[in-house]
């Protein structure tokens, strides 16, 4: 383990981010990059995002929120920038409800590109993510800050390699569990001050969302079978205080699914991807809940008409939850939803959204928040503004009408 602070090596040039490196040594291994065109087809938006960056020469101007999470003092939004073409980087912005900022963060690009978002009530918040050594080489990071998004310690893990983190929780303890990949599903089990960490290898393919229960127990959303054709299979465990495992199940039940959200709340533990029951169907939302025996309590698919149905993001709410995904037609064009449910999976309303003054633009919704109204927060990436990418961030009231929404971002370096 080595601290950031010890890691000092500048990046040079145009670099892919980790995701882009995973899949130029997917094709150079022979495996074939699948569409967004129909159902059977597993491409999922950071691919879409990745695919550009990549092709782009300067990687300059790109900028994308990752995650949010709402409290008393405001909105938080995890962002990524690369306003230079150098080196991707964390940006922390915190908004009051009405939109207007409050305070903003640009970290420096030696702590890395943040990828998860977890609020310390009353005392800062963790990022997880990853920071670029080479061309194809990265390391986990996480990062704590204040309550006012100043940087208070930070570290990197794990082997120089196909390295990174993309969830993180806070256990009842006050400890912290990071998940991701080294390449494979691996976590990391830390004290506060990212002091004497634990390691754990898991037989997934990489982690992709965590949840924490009252007790210290830590429930894991990963991916048990790829695929580069269709649509894969995703596996959730539930793990002890001292991360022995308890029990595990495949989702979904029928068919195939990519894994992306999990929901861990009074219920049990809500999982969330995309999937479809056979090659020939379109794709669409799967939802699985599970107690906290591991006995799978319900599964609900949700479905677009004659449209893909893809979910990116959830959020538990007192009365149920939220889903942040896109519905997209078999010709490509792709539009950001959100489906409210209730605490059986039941859609209670669905809304879809595109960018401000209903300008065309090309928009993907990656994180979603509750308010204390009842309202929604969703966060994501949006053509529409200065750089080639920018920050979206969107409030709902209650009933998913939209109450505001700001884009944030640059087309070269300078001021934001």
């Amino acid at each position: 383990m080595t601290s950031v602070d010890e890691e000092k090596e500048a990046t040079h040039g145009a670099l892919p981010s980790l995701a882009a490196a995973l899949w130029i040594l997917g094709l150079a291994a022979g495996c074939e990059k699948p569409s967004m065109t129909n159902g059977s087809l597993s491409v999922t938006k950071d691919d879409l995002e990745d695919a550009y960056r990549t092709h782009d020469p300067s990687l300059a101007g790109h900028q994308s929120a990752q995650g949010v999470v709402v409290g008393p003092e405001g909105i938080t939004v995890l962002a990524t920038a690369n306003p230079a073409g150098a080196a991707e980087h964390t940006w922390l912005l915190q908004l009051a409800l009405d939109g207007a900022v409050t305070w903003q963060r640009h970290f420096d690009p030696k702590y890395g590109a943040g990828r998860a978002l977890v609020h310390l009530a009353g005392t800062g918040f963790v990022i997880a993510g990853e920071v670029q050594r080479s061309a194809t080489a990265y390391q986990a990071t996480l990062v704590t800050t204040n309550a006012s998004g100043e940087i208070v310690a930070a570290k990197a893990f794990g082997p120089r390699g196909l390295t990174g983190f993309t969830a993180v929780q806070v256990r009842a303890d006050g400890s912290f569990v990071a998940g991701g990949s080294a390449p494979k599903g691996w976590l990391v089990a830390i004290d506060p001050a990212l002091r004497s960490p634990a390691e754990l290898t898991l037989d997934v393919e990489d982690v992709k969302a965590l949840g924490a229960q009252p007790g210290g127990n830590v429930t894991v959303l990963g991916v048990a079978e790829r695929s580069t054709t269709g649509f894969g299979r995703a596996k959730i465990t539930s793990l002890g205080a001292s991360n022995e495992p308890l029990w595990e199940h495949e989702l979904p039940t029928a068919g195939h699914g990519d894994p992306a959200a999990l929901v861990v709340g009074p219920d049990g533990a809500l999982a969330v991807g995309s999937g479809a029951t056979d090659a020939h169907e379109l794709a669409h939302v799967w939802l699985a809940l599970l107690d906290n025996a591991g006995a799978v309590r319900w599964e609900r698919a949700i479905t677009a008409g004659a449209e893909n149905a893809r979910g990116w993001a959830a959020v538990g709410l007192a009365d149920g939850y939220a889903i942040a995904g896109e519905t997209a037609t078999t010709d490509g064009t792709r539009t950001p939803h959100v489906w409210r449910l209730g605490r059986d999976g039941a859609t209670r309303w669905d809304q879809r959204y595109q960018g401000a003054d209903g300008e065309p633009a090309f928009e993907i919704a990656n994180g979603i928040a509750g308010a204390q109204d009842g309202g929604l927060v969703i966060v994501g990436s949006t053509t529409l503004g200065a750089g080639k990418t920018n920050v979206w961030i969107v409030r709902l009231d209650p009933d998913g009408r939209i109450v505001w929404q700001r884009t944030f971002g640059s087309a070269a370096t300078g001021s934001t």
